[in-house]
């Protein structure tokens, strides 16, 4: 709902009500119009908004709002072209008659995409700010959190989002990582990426009163308005609770299923999401357990009501219906809204009856003809914020690509990188760019590619042809050494893992662990022990393991010492710590002193070690 003041929601519920239309046409050219009631032939005017497309509950809708107006040609001192012009209606009541204050509710932002004139009148037919994410995006590869995409479809596009990023964050799913391959077939527009993104959160998106981005959780968060049978002129209330129990994916060789058995419920089909290629099945499973899990929430009884209306009412706003055929309050979710200025608003709750079962199909399986591995996939990387170094940066992971392969073959890796030296005090060599890359935390032994640079504006490309096992994830890293400083601006690398039979991976867990084995270091301590010429040393070594292997067991310390010798002889004391991987182990060694008339040598050691 928009916002609005207790005065307007008191005032809009008034049996008696006095409102105005108004608003501002921007014309192809440039110039500028005016209108309001005088300009308006009566009953033309009409908002048509919803959020799900079917007659059932539906998630990822990116419904285009439509709005319909028809202008007295008469009232106008000259004849206009409104062909693609941008509209702008205000409706308006008046909440303090003594002071003739009035509080108003913008009805969008739409552009006019058929215009009809005849002698009298003009009738414009005009659809919101989701005709200009309709058009097709930039053929470019994003990698970055949901909220990071939005946002990359909100430069791109020029349609500022309504969501904040603490706002997104609350979505189911919206702290993976989406990899938007650079050229899709279902991915065309923006609007098909943000309806696979609204699929993925498990809600829908719209443009708002204000023509921003908004996408819109369904669960019911609190009720807008309470409409009595008083303010209703027609009601209609099924006796059966609607709401989705099942959800099914169909992916490239079988189908995804979730169920929740604990209601009874609709199944909803979902159409194949190129955003659910990355990972295995376990991960798409589980982002498809987390869609349900949302989505069941959103259960009510369907309805359709006439009323007298008000226009801040939007799609998802939960309203409760009471008294006359409701006999109870009756809550829903708002999925259908036609408003008719000084005419009457029609609310629809849409949803099928979950007793009557369609008829699904058992065989899951696709021909073998359709396997993943026949295709050739690219999964990208574009840095969505600057990347900075300077002359001390020896290990600064600059790109990160997670995915897996279905066979046995070799993937590609290129990467173009712009680069910006600003080093500002004139070196006397040149600077040096290093890469070198990891997969899996294990460093690749290629030859590390370097690029000698001074200050101003450089490009360079990396390539690493990677070999891959089937059925196995894999975690590429792209790092950069330097002497000098600069910066990588904003979506400067553009990077790709290509090759058959790729997909991408999750980066919340990818079957790797990864340990480090920290040494606090041996306190020796020693009195000096003199005999004449006579020296003693003591010498600590630490042999790191080779074999990194899971065992529950370590080889014991051993102590190897040569016997003390009178003279120009030394003793030595040489303690070795060879150990596997462990979780936890104290170390701690003493020795008596070694007595030779006022000889005394002490050796006192610990160690503490945690993973």
């Amino acid at each position: 709902m928009y916002a609005v003041s207790e005065e307007y929601k008191q005032a809009i519920e008034s049996p008696t009500r006095t409102v105005a239309l108004t608003g501002e046409i921007t014309l192809s050219n440039g110039a500028s119009i005016s209108f309001d009631d005088l300009n308006i032939l009566a009953g033309s005017v009409t908002l048509s908004e919803q959020a799900v497309a079917g007659t059932d509950i539906e998630i990822g809708n990116v419904y285009m709002s439509e709005f319909k107006i028809t202008f007295i040609n008469s009232t106008f001192s000259q004849k206009h072209n409104f062909d693609k012009a941008v509209i702008r209606p205000l409706f308006s009541i008046l909440i303090n008659e003594e002071e003739d204050r009035w509080e108003s509710v913008p009805l969008g932002v739409f552009h006019v995409v058929d215009p009809e004139r005849m002698f009298a009148t003009t009738a414009l037919t005009c659809y919101d700010n989701m005709l200009i994410l309709n058009e097709p995006r930039e053929d470019k590869a994003v990698t970055g959190t949901v909220y990071e995409v939005l946002k990359y479809i909100e430069e791109d596009s020029g349609i500022e989002l309504s969501n904040s990023e603490s706002e997104i964050e609350t979505f189911v799913n919206a702290q993976d990582t989406i990899m938007v391959p650079s050229a899709f077939d279902d991915i065309v527009s923006y609007r098909d990426l943000i309806g696979f993104l609204a699929q993925l959160l498990a809600c829908f998106a719209l443009i708002d009163r204000d023509g921003r981005l908004k996408l819109i959780r369904m669960q019911k968060e609190q009720v807008v308005r309470t409409i009595d049978t008083d303010r209703r002129l027609k009601t209609t209330i099924s006796d059966y609770i609607t709401g989705v129990s099942r959800l099914e994916m169909r992916m490239e060789d079988t189908v995804l299923v979730s169920e929740d058995d604990s209601f009874l419920g609709n199944r909803l089909e979902l159409p194949f999401n190129p955003l659910f290629a990355q990972g295995d099945g376990d991960y798409r499973r589980q982002r498809l357990d987390n869609m349900l899990e949302e989505i069941s929430q959103v259960r009510y009884m369907p309805c359709n009501v006439r009323f007298v209306g008000d226009p801040a009412l939007q799609p998802g706003d939960w309203l409760s219906y009471t008294n006359g055929v409701a006999d109870s309050p009756v809550e829903s979710m708002l999925t259908h809204s036609l408003w008719k200025y000084r005419g009457d608003h029609q609310l629809q709750a849409v949803g099928k009856n979950p007793a009557i079962k369609e008829s699904t199909d058992s065989n899951v399986s696709l021909p073998p003809s359709q396997i993943i591995q026949l295709t050739d996939y690219y999964y990208n990387y574009e840095n969505l914020g600057d990347v900075t170094f300077n002359s001390n940066t020896s290990d600064l992971e600059i790109i990160t690509i997670l995915f897996s392969s279905s066979v046995d073959n070799y993937a590609f890796f290129h990467a173009t990188i712009n680069v910006e030296i600003t080093e500002e005090e004139e070196a006397e060599e040149e600077g040096l760019l290093e890469f070198f890359y990891s997969i899996n935390n294990v460093p690749e032994a290629v030859p590390l590619p370097k690029q000698t640079v001074r200050i101003g504006h450089h490009i360079i490309h990396l390539y690493l042809p990677i070999q891959v096992m089937e059925n196995r994830s894999y975690l590429f890293r792209a790092h950069l050494k330097s002497n000098i400083r600069g910066v990588i601006p904003a979506r400067h690398i553009q990077a790709t893992i290509n090759g058959q039979g790729l997909y991408a991976q999750s980066v919340e867990w990818n079957g790797i662990i990864t340990a480090s084995d920290f040494h606090a270091g041996f306190k020796l301590e020693r009195k000096p022990m003199l005999l004449g010429s006579h020296a003693t040393q003591v010498k600590t070594e630490i042999v790191d393991p080779i074999d990194i292997d899971l065992k529950p067991e370590w080889v014991p310390l051993e102590f190897n010492r040569e016997g003390l010798l009178l003279g120009r002889h030394f003793d030595d004391l040489e303690a070795r710590d060879v150990h596997y991987l462990f979780s936890e182990y104290q170390l701690n060694l003493s020795r008596q002193g070694l007595s030779l008339g006022t000889h005394i040598t002490n050796l006192e050691g610990d160690q503490s070690n945690e993973i």
